[in-house]
């Protein structure tokens, strides 16, 4: 690729390109913290299972939810839109799981995007439609022909 070509990806990605750094130049970006998940193994008294134990007798060690094992999500933040401003991480949300927990794994949230459960919603949002129109049918259904 010519210094040019790398130049033009390189804001395209929201980066800064330094022309001076290796034979094509060297492209830098800015992320963020935008989440923090760690997921911990415990074990229970009389080594019961997670669902059955009352009393943790250790923690087993931590793990990151996100792929790789890496407990921060980044978001990109385009170098050319960055001010004097400070980043606070004050809003940045901390989840603890457990190693056994599904959630994990449904969810997606190992992925290098975090996962995205909007789906989930939709389906929600249509199963109560469907709910509700057969409930109406139903009624219809009882006052036409039942009731009668």
């Amino acid at each position: 690729m010519s210094k040019k070509t790398c130049e033009l990806d390189c804001k395209l990605e929201g980066g800064l390109y330094v022309p001076d750094e290796g034979p094509n130049g060297a492209c830098y970006e800015l992320k963020i913290v935008h989440k923090l998940c760690v997921k911990v193994g415990l074990t229970f008294e009389d080594f019961l299972d997670a669902r059955e134990g009352e009393i943790v007798t250790d923690v087993k060690d931590a793990q990151g939810c996100y792929a790789k094992g890496n407990p921060a999500l980044y978001k990109k933040v385009p170098i050319d839109k960055v001010t004097a401003k400070t980043f606070t991480f004050d809003q940045i949300p901390l989840e603890v799981r457990s190693q056994e927990d599904p959630y994990a794994v449904f969810s997606g949230i190992d992925k290098d995007d975090g996962g995205d459960l909007s789906w989930l919603f939709w389906l929600s949002v249509i199963s109560l439609a469907t709910a509700g129109l057969l409930m109406i049918t139903m009624a219809v259904y009882y006052s036409c022909y039942i009731a009668k």
